[in-house]
């Protein structure tokens, strides 16, 4: 439509009640010659729309990217100025080369549009706009060419793109955040960032920033569903400017593009403060939890209450939660339901013929980046159970195979808190047969499994957590309790790691406990081991003696460390070593200088004075013997809840000796 001067184009209902459509080319059900785009407008007069919704808008996409009249844009192409404006309306469904080109958009949101090699916006300005969940598929940018954004809130989780925005223009008190390797690109250095709290996967070191925060979230609302309001402890709470320290942009511009956020509420406090992003009012920390019931549940529910709880740990984990919110779980034996993690948290490098490579073992619960899934009773009463692959054909009848299922697979960042983890599988191979050492997903970690930080095969932590859980009769091929995270406060027993990591492959160890478990080295590359017992009953695969560490990092701290199992004597035990208990018929092998090795007695003559882990006479050396720098690491408890200092100072191991008869001297009469 050619503009007319002044021209407003207001709907009586709103945004929720009248559309403006597009339609698909017929010939190939979605873009092409004959599709159809929303609007198109020319001219260089104002023409405004207000309170509209353009949807299914298509474009033709071998059109020329300036070539408004063959719609390369699929919702609004306006012509030559900034001057067309678009108010309180919403963008969704629209599929092409691009999705809006130049105009000002107030207001607005643009959600699940599909822009095909180009970007959402070209060209233009918005103010107090949210953007979510837009270019499902290749996408070069978000926001592209001279955009300038003021107090804008933008969550793309499953863009394909590779840059989120390449401009001139700038961004002014935005709230951005991105997922999947997102970068933030600007192609002239002199544009200001100011005002804003962004997270993408890397900057432009060129961009000059002021007043911003970078690398850190949001903390939006609920963004999916394009609620972006800040929630504390979010750090863009107060953070937006009302003028430019730099003095790029005019004191005009900010009177002119900043008119009230996103319900045309003033943007300023009353304390003279902006937040950053789409809207003043910011929340409370907290969320709405989500409930899980394995006995009484249904996964129909919508799991906002303990009544109204879904019933798998699969289907929960579907539901997208408030930041801060967690999953909770309610008693029972959670064992049915499983999915298959994306990708690959470690590259296969199966080169064997014998060797299965399907990565098709899946695991009961994946739990979400970020999130943490906690029991509300704790390990004693709520179980997450894995299966054995029913057509095993496992050479150590362990129920391994690519059907079997683990207990749980953890996203970066994520946490499974307060249960009893048991009897998950992995699949197997035969490493005496099929020669190379497999790092593929299928053989990992039977009772938790982490996202490494990258999928070279390495298993850098990724800062998932496994607290205060008993993890029992695992049975992996490396890893049997887990593998590529970090334990807090957990028993592991009657695990099998049956190559290696009977505890774990690729992990750290805090006021942990290790007991009756299988493998040829209990722990496989290890980060941490601070405050652990392993117990007496601990053995190799095949019944002989085992190792307590290989491949310890450089860094990885052993302190304050109790030893019962049978081992070799020339132990390793790495660069940094502390407060360590072990038996004197040891040789150990230090990379660096140890602090404190105990080693007071035989190996049978030290199990006397321990009954599953825990010191029993006041003669056990571990009591009072630990290094007090272990504290601000393993915290104020023990492995089962004790004060972690219960005499003069910290215990050596994972218990902390709570038997008074053990503690002091005991007057007998006769």
């Amino acid at each position: 439509m050619p503009a007319k001067k002044s021209l407003l184009i207001k709907t009586t209902g709103g945004a929720a009640v009248t559309f403006i459509e597009g339609a698909s080319d017929s010939s190939t059900g979605g873009c092409g010659p004959d599709a159809t785009g929303c609007v198109s407008v020319s001219g260089s007069a104002n023409t405004v729309f207000s309170g509209f919704t353009f949807r299914n808008g298509y474009a033709y996409n071998a059109a020329k990217e300036y070539d408004i009249a063959s719609s390369y844009f699929a919702a609004f192409a306006a012509g030559g100025t900034y001057y067309q404006q678009v108010y309180d309306s919403v963008f969704t469904g629209n599929h092409g080369r691009g999705i809006c080109r130049q105009g000002w958009y107030l207001r607005c949101k643009f959600y699940d549009n599909t822009d095909i090699g180009s970007c959402v916006l070209m060209i233009g300005n918005m103010s107090a706009c949210v953007l979510y969940s837009n270019g499902k598929t290749a996408t070069d940018y978000i926001l592209y060419n001279n955009v300038n954004t003021f107090n804008c809130s933008l969550y793309e989780d499953v863009c394909g793109s590779s840059k989120l925005q390449n401009i001139n223009g700038r961004i002014v008190n935005g709230a951005y955040e991105t997922l999947n390797g997102i970068m933030l690109n600007f192609s002239q250095a002199n544009n200001p960032i100011i005002g804003s709290i962004i997270k993408a996967a890397t900057y432009n070191t060129q961009t000059l920033y002021s007043s911003t925060i970078v690398n850190a979230e949001p903390y939006f609302h609920a963004p999916w569903n394009g609620d972006c309001r800040l929630q504390r402890p979010s750090q863009g709470v107060g953070i937006g400017v009302a003028a430019d320290p730099y003095g790029k942009i005019s004191v005009s511009d900010f009177c002119k593009y900043m008119r009230g956020d996103f319900y045309n509420n003033p943007l300023v406090h009353e304390d003279g403060t902006i937040n950053a992003g789409a809207f003043a009012e910011d929340l409370a920390e907290g969320g709405s939890d989500v409930y899980i019931d394995a006995e009484n549940g249904d996964d129909a529910n919508d799991g906002a209450s303990e009544v109204t709880a879904k019933k798998t740990l699969a289907a929960a984990m579907q539901v997208k939660l408030p930041n801060n919110a967690k999953f909770v779980a309610l008693p029972g034996h959670y064992n049915s339901g499983s999915a298959m993690h994306s990708g690959y948290s470690f590259l296969s490098y199966a080169n064997n013929k014998n060797v299965r490579q399907n990565n098709s073992v899946k695991s009961r619960v994946i739990v979400p980046e970020g999130r943490t899934l906690i029991s509300r009773d704790g390990p004693e009463t709520t179980f997450i159970e894995g299966a054995a692959d029913p057509g095993s054909d496992d050479p150590k009848e362990l129920g391994r195979g690519p059907n079997a299922v683990r207990c749980v697979f953890l996203e970066k960042n994520a946490t499974v808190s307060g249960f009893t983890i048991r009897w998950g599988r992995t699949d197997w191979y035969d490493s005496e047969n099929d020669g190379t050492q497999q790092y593929q997903d299928d053989f990992y970690a039977a009772g938790v499994f982490g996202r490494a930080a990258s999928n070279n095969g390495q298993g850098a932590l990724n800062g998932t957590k496994v607290v205060n859980c008993i993890i029992t009769e695992n049975y992996g091929d490396l890893g049997g309790a887990g593998g590529v995270t970090s334990f807090y406060n957990c028993r592991a027993i009657g695990n099998w790691g049956c190559n290696y990591g009977a505890f774990f492959r690729h992990g750290a160890a805090y006021n942990c406990y290790l007991g009756n478990s299988r493998g040829n080295r209990m722990c496989d590359v290890l980060f941490d081991c601070v405050n652990c017992t392993f117990d007496s009953d601990n053995y190799g695969t095949s019944g002989a003696v085992t190792v307590p560490f290989e491949n310890i990092q450089s860094s990885a701290k052993v302190w304050n460390f109790l030893l019962l199992s049978a081992t070799n004597p020339g132990i390793k035990l790495g660069n940094n070593v502390k407060n360590i208990l072990i038996d004197s018929n040891l040789e150990p092998v230090y990379g660096g200088t140890p602090e404190n090795v105990y080693q007071p007695m035989s190996l049978a003559d030290l199990r006397k004075l321990y009954r599953s882990g825990v010191a029993i006479s006041r003669w056990s050396p571990s009591i009072d013997r630990g290094t007090s720098d272990a504290l601000a690491i393993v915290g104020d408890e023990d492995v089962i809840g004790n004060a972690r200092v219960i005499g003069d100072a910290i215990d050596i191991g994972a218990y902390e000796c709570a038997m008074p008869e053990a503690r002091g001297v005991m007057l007998f009469v006769h």
